[in-house]
């Protein structure tokens, strides 16, 4: 669900047309007693409270100044991208590229095998589900096959 979603946006109660996200919360308020994350979860979520998206399997928070579900637990997004799980959400200048490398070369050389036993848990632990396995296998397969086309 995007912040677009809720631009020139009737409610879906009563037909009022709220020009964006923060309206529609007032107005929610105001004229229906309840509020913008229980509008959300009883007509996009199907009253299912969303889970963070590394595939954990456990809640979100309500952010309370964006007005939506986060889509990740704190620390998670960080954890899936540099772990090579998920899209990156950013894109880092060469600098910053070479500054991140630095850092981890040094966390390696003074904490390497802790960093590697914990990164070997993780994968156990994404693997131990079925629905990651799932997700990883349909990724890999689709790869195998944009590579044999490329080949051939």
């Amino acid at each position: 669900m995007t912040k677009e979603e809720f631009i020139n946006h009737n409610c879906k109660h009563c037909g009022y047309l709220c020009k964006n996200r923060k309206a529609l919360g007032i107005h929610l308020r105001l004229k229906h007693n309840s509020n913008l994350q229980e509008y959300i979860l009883k007509f996009y979520l199907y009253d299912k409270w969303p889970e963070c998206a590394c595939g954990c399997g456990k809640k979100v928070e309500w952010h309370k100044c964006r007005n939506q579900f986060n889509k990740f637990i704190n620390g998670h997004n960080s954890i899936v991208s540099e772990a090579g799980f998920g899209n990156r959400p950013y894109y880092l200048t060469p600098e910053q590229e070479k500054k991140k490398a630095s850092a981890v070369k040094k966390a390696y050389q003074k904490n390497g095998e802790l960093i590697k036993e914990k990164i070997s848990n993780g994968v156990k632990n994404a693997w131990k589900d079925s629905k990651y396995r799932e997700k990883m296998n349909n990724r890999n397969n689709k790869r195998r096959i944009n590579n044999n086309k490329n080949k051939g």
